[in-house]
């Protein structure tokens, strides 16, 4: 939820569930934050940079929650789209059925990539492509055989590139146990 104070009485918070969220938005000179139950529309004051951070904040929040545990979340309008955040599948709680013993200290080849990769990412401090990295989990945690790899659209720079033909020499050159 929110939970919110002001300069005038710092020790008093308001606090709003998320689940009680119906909109929010920034006003001339604040943000207001409207509740579905009891309908209410709550106004702060605050500069444009508070404000506007609050608003982001906000939208970033609701974007993880409905991604992660919609719930019983009320649909909202954002009044602004979050960039650059993670895809929010990367925080689902782990699923304790399966059968991936991820205490062995074999590698697959599969693992060993995902590892190469991610020391070439630190080495040429690149941001990490999260499409590639879903793939392989998705295809370590079903115990699937992964063939291709969808990197479109994945705005790679030649960069990125040089950490993927990295790991690719890496993988291929090891003999699982």
């Amino acid at each position: 939820g929110v939970l919110i104070s002001t300069d005038v009485n710092p020790k008093k918070f308001e606090f709003v569930s998320f689940k009680n969220l119906g909109a929010w938005s920034q006003t001339n000179n604040g943000f207001k934050i409207e509740t579905v139950e009891p309908k209410e529309e709550l106004l702060f004051e605050a500069n444009d940079f508070k404000s506007s951070s609050i608003i982001e904040l906000l939208c970033g929040y609701y974007v993880f929650l409905l991604g992660v545990d919609p719930g019983e979340l009320p649909l909202v309008r954002l009044p602004i789209r979050p960039e650059g955040l993670p895809n929010p599948k990367m925080f689902h709680k782990p699923n304790t059925a399966l059968k991936r013993n991820l205490s062995d200290q074999q590698f697959s080849r599969l693992e060993m990539f995902k590892e190469s990769y991610n020391k070439g990412v630190k080495k040429y401090e690149l941001n990490v492509n999260i499409k590639l990295l879903l793939q392989a989990d998705k295809a370590l945690d079903q115990d699937l055989v992964l063939n291709t790899l969808d990197l479109s659209r994945s705005k790679m720079t030649p960069r990125d590139t040089l950490a993927l033909a990295d790991a690719f020499e890496k993988t291929f050159s090891y003999e699982p146990g």
